[in-house]
């Protein structure tokens, strides 16, 4: 499902303040949790591209360059997904009007 941002505020239009599943409750949703089990690269790009970060192929690519990068060089790319991880987590965070780029957000980001 796409976010409906809206055009006046910018904002999703159904925001409620929070995420809205906790940081254990992975099978909130079961499609989605499956989906990023199985099919990471896509979930990502799309969660980017419904929130107009960056396109989904742009998405998708990145993702799955990082992913070709890992097979080779362990010791790098896990630094790079959290980076990665990291800044795109919270501009979603700027973007529902959440505290972000704190200390606290930004741990708990990288969790």
């Amino acid at each position: 499902s796409k976010v409906n941002v809206s055009p006046t505020s910018g904002k999703p239009d159904q925001y409620d303040g929070d995420w809205r599943f906790g940081l254990f409750e992975c099978c909130g949703d079961f499609e989605i949790c499956l989906m990023a089990c199985c099919c990471a690269p896509i979930r990502w790009a799309d969660n980017m591209d419904m929130l107009k970060l960056i396109t989904f192929w742009l998405a998708f690519i990145v993702y799955v360059i990082l992913s070709l990068i890992n097979s080779r060089a362990w010791g790098l790319v896990p630094g790079l997904y959290t980076i990665l991880g990291l800044v795109y987590r919270q501009q979603i965070r700027r973007k529902f009007a959440m505290e972000a780029y704190t200390c606290t957000t930004c741990t708990c980001d990288c969790l």
